[in-house]
């Protein structure tokens, strides 16, 4: 998919699998994840309780196409300047 665009039986998938959290937030199997699902947190767990290492183990099949999406939200003002703000938990 490029940029833009949307595909809603993937989008449908990754909401079905359900959240996963990561091995620093106590993630079963120690932290190996699915083909498809999300982590939200408002702040990650960490190493030592540094609150910002986030750790996934996946297996994948030789040749396999990898796709991950940094996601978070932004506030935007509405202005000229269009000014973003990251909210802090």
């Amino acid at each position: 998919m490029g940029a833009g665009q949307v595909n809603a039986l993937h989008s449908y998938q990754i909401i079905a699998a359900g959240e996963q959290n990561s091995l620093e937030d106590g993630g079963s199997n120690l932290g190996a994840i699915g083909l498809n699902g999300f982590d939200y947190d408002a702040a990650f767990g960490g190493s030592s309780g540094s609150n910002s290492t986030a750790t996934y183990k996946f297996n994948a099949d030789q040749d396999s196409k990898l796709s991950a999406s940094l996601v978070w939200n932004l506030g935007v003002s509405n202005n000229n300047d269009l000014t973003t703000t990251l909210p802090r938990p």
